[in-house]
């Protein structure tokens, strides 16, 4: 005798809960995925304008004021050459725990952080010294930002 009060779900309504799922997590992996890789670019914009303008505003200050200024571990002498004041912010960067926006086990200058590499070098420009600051997001994407300094 089967008992008319035990109900329970059949295997048709159990297949349509789990197709129901299955499009839920195929929709949100996308959305999850695209809002990952959006956030990692943000971040190296951020992360390269927050070095520009660093630099930019230390090479000012020091044209105004001719103040030495405290970096992390090191210190930009005012009038010091650009090529070993590339190396200070360098380090500096380095020394404040700066991460890779793509890899968070490598720091920001290493070569295996591409995307998301931010380097300083110098270039000569119309015959002046530059620090340029540049920072890939893809392969062929990047943000070069050209700091005069003429020293």
């Amino acid at each position: 005798m089967r008992d008319r009060n035990h109900r329970a779900f059949t295997l048709i309504e159990l297949l349509v809960v789990v197709a129901i799922i299955g499009i839920l997590a195929a929709v949100g992996v996308v959305a999850y995925n695209g809002y990952t890789g959006a956030a990692k670019v943000n971040a190296s914009k951020a992360q390269h304008k927050t070095v520009a303008n660093l630099i930019r505003n230390n090479i000012k200050l020091c044209e105004i004021t001719g103040t030495n200024i405290q970096l992390s571990g090191t210190t930009h002498v005012c009038n010091e050459t650009s090529g070993s004041l590339m190396y200070k912010y360098v380090n500096h960067f380095k020394n404040e725990g700066w991460k890779c926006p793509y890899n968070q086990s490598l720091i920001m200058d290493s070569f295996q952080c591409k995307p998301g590499r931010t380097g300083i070098s110098v270039r000569i420009i119309n015959g002046k010294k530059h620090m340029h600051v540049v920072t890939y997001d893809t392969a062929t994407t990047y943000y070069s930002t050209f700091i005069e300094y003429d020293k």
